[in-house]
C-alpha cells in the first residue's frame, strides 16, 4: 500500500501527528514501515489510529518470542513462545502464541486470538473473531466478536459483539 502525504491528509489526522509524518516519514516508506516508525518514536496511539484508518494486511510476522514496549502490526502475528509488551499489542488480523500473552494496557486483534498460555491485559481485550486461551483470561474489559473460551480463572466474562441489545430504557 502506498501511503502519501495527500492520502494521510485525506484521513484528517490530528495536527501533531500530521506534522510528525511530514518531518519523519519518507514517501517511499511502506505501511508497516510507518507503523514501526511511529511505535519506535513512542507514538503508539498514532500507530493505532493509522491501523484503524487503513485496516489490516495479509502480511504474516513469525517470531520465536516478543518482548517489547509496544507492538502494532497490520497483518497476522505468529509467535512460537510468549508475547510480552509493556503497553499495547494491536494486530490487524490474528494473533497466535505458543505461550502466554501479556500487555500492560491493551490487547487487540482484528480477527481471532489464540494462545496456549494465560492471557493478561492491564486494560481492554478486544478480539474481532474467536478468542481461545489455554489457561486463564484476565483483563479490565473483554469484547470478542466470536466464541470465547479459556481454561482457569476469568476475571471478566466475555461480552460478545453479537449479543442482543440491552433491555434498558432511556
Amino acid at each position: 500500500m502506498d501511503i502519501t502525504r495527500n492520502f494521510i491528509k485525506a484521513k484528517r489526522p490530528c495536527a501533531e501527528g500530521f506534522r510528525w509524518y511530514l518531518r519523519h516519514a519518507s514517501e517511499e516508506a511502506g505501511y508497516q514501515d510507518l507503523l514501526d516508525a511511529l511505535v519506535a518514536a513512542g507514538r503508539v496511539d498514532d500507530a493505532c489510529w493509522l491501523l484503524s484508518q487503513f485496516g489490516p494486511t495479509d502480511s504474516v510476522l513469525a517470531l520465536d518470542a516478543v518482548d517489547a514496549s509496544a507492538l502494532v502490526f497490520a497483518g497476522t502475528l505468529q509467535v512460537r513462545g510468549a508475547i510480552e509488551v509493556d503497553t499495547v499489542l494491536r494486530v490487524g488480523r490474528s494473533v497466535r502464541a505458543g505461550g502466554g500473552v501479556r500487555a500492560g494496557r491493551l490487547v487487540e486483534a482484528g480477527d481471532e486470538l489464540r494462545c496456549e498460555g494465560a492471557l493478561h491485559s492491564g486494560g481492554a481485550l478486544c478480539v474481532g473473531g474467536d478468542l481461545r486461551v489455554g489457561w486463564g483470561i484476565e483483563a479490565g474489559s473483554i469484547r470478542c466478536g466470536g466464541g470465547c473460551s479459556g481454561h482457569g480463572s476469568r476475571r471478566n466474562a466475555c461480552t460478545s459483539a453479537r449479543a442482543a441489545p440491552s433491555s434498558r430504557t432511556a
